[in-house]
């Protein structure tokens, strides 16, 4: 990894993800790695992504890579020679700050709201559903079943939006938490939502989702 820079990991039973950028910030790649062995990983492949990638995620054999013009679409079967397979636009004006994928979906926040592709079929994705919101200036999100945790830079103050995706077509606001401090992450388990914010003091805050989707 000499002269890259690591900024993005993510991990996927026994392969790890590296999103690497170079030095000069010109050039972006994600390598894969077989992590069987932890002491000894091993790289499977590695292919490029544009300088000007904003959020990525992995998802089976497939990897979904945002830029600031479309959500780019790559086949993974085989990672020696991962190939992009399909492309869908972006809005004009959404500058999308994360990525989650879940049961056939793309969610995508950014600084106008939340952006939904179904991507069931990955030769094939297609924007089915958004919403808009002033206050919905995403910078990370998290998905538990129906519901979509998104963190936000603290507009309205609060910092952490819950959506219901249960339609994904027409995704729906439900609640707020938190304050207005800017967030920079969030991560969701079994109900459990850890919201990281970092106002020259970075602090970690902890809330309960419940079934109706309150905070």
């Amino acid at each position: 990894l000499a002269r890259q820079q690591v900024v993005g990991i993510q991990a996927q039973g026994s392969r790890a993800y590296l999103r690497l950028r170079s030095h000069t910030g010109q050039t972006q790649r994600i390598e894969i790695l077989d992590m069987t062995d932890p002491f000894r990983p091993r790289t499977l492949g590695t292919f490029p992504v544009g300088s000007d990638t904003r959020a990525w995620a992995v998802d089976g054999d497939w990897a979904y890579v945002v830029d600031n013009l479309a959500l780019h679409v790559w086949d993974l079967t085989e990672p020696g020679a991962a190939k992009e397979t399909a492309a869908v636009a972006i809005p004009p004006a959404h500058a999308v700050m994360s990525l989650a994928v879940a049961k056939g979906h793309a969610y995508a926040v950014s600084n106008e709201g939340l952006l939904v592709f179904d991507v069931s079929n990955p030769q094939a994705p297609g924007l089915i559903g958004q919403l808009l919101r002033s206050d919905l200036d995403g910078v990370d999100i998290a998905i538990f079943g129906s519901w979509a945790l998104i963190a936000t830079t603290g507009s309205g103050n609060s910092n952490l939006r819950v959506v219901d995706i249960s339609r994904p077509e027409r995704p729906v606001y439900v609640s707020a938490a938190g304050s207005p401090k800017r967030a920079v992450a969030v991560a969701v388990d079994s109900g459990r939502v850890v919201l990281l914010t970092d106002n020259v003091v970075q602090r970690v805050h902890l809330y309960e989702l419940d079934r109706r989707g309150r905070l």
